[in-house]
């Protein structure tokens, strides 16, 4: 082998071992991180040390645990649990606990919701797309898998049009089910 090309497959060798060797390394500082985030914010640490145990029931033997990871990858996980359960202040908790009110943060959706068609689902409307409070999975991660449960026809629909093919080729300007409908339209 020449000199010159010897040369020339260092050049190119050596950048792309530096390269491996940084992924090598780096690697699993980044598994450990996105593990790091599975797990609950700071602030919530007292309170899952005991809604934390599955199995934690109330003195009425309502359920009362929280999945640490589940609520650390959901939408409210940017909240401390006093931001909804403002009425607990320390341990033990009060007999008598008010329950967190979604319209304090969610007005307009509160709103618009009674006059809506998803209404008529009554109080378990929320939870039944979006699941438990303390996991809250945002309509974006949904749709459309969860819309099709109860509305398979306009899914179908929106799939097959302009708008759907430009969102499966990955537009992300493309409209989405709530560019037409908003969330609770009647």
């Amino acid at each position: 082998m020449s000199s010159k090309r010897a040369e020339r497959l260092c050049r190119i060798a050596m950048p792309c071992g530096v390269l491996l060797s940084l992924a090598w390394v780096l690697a699993p500082t980044r598994a450990a991180a996105k593990a790091k985030s599975a797990h609950a914010p700071k602030q919530d640490e007292a309170c899952l040390a005991c809604h934390g145990t599955e199995g934690m029931k109330s003195d009425k033997g309502k359920d009362i645990y929280v999945n640490p990871a589940g609520h650390a990858a959901g939408a409210h996980a940017v909240l401390a649990c006093q931001d909804c359960h403002t009425d607990i202040k320390d341990f033990p908790h009060p007999a008598k606990i008010a329950k967190g009110k979604c319209a304090a943060c969610h007005e307009d959706v509160a709103k618009s919701f009674t006059s809506s068609a998803h209404s008529l689902l009554g109080d378990t409307a929320c939870a039944s797309c979006h699941g438990s409070v303390h996991e809250l999975t945002t309509a974006e991660k949904l749709m459309p898998a969860k819309c099709v449960e109860c509305h398979a026809q306009e899914v179908k629909e929106f799939a097959d049009s302009i708008h759907g093919q430009a969102a499966k080729k990955g537009d992300p300007d493309a409209p989405k089910c709530v560019s037409c409908t908003a969330p609770f339209t009647p």
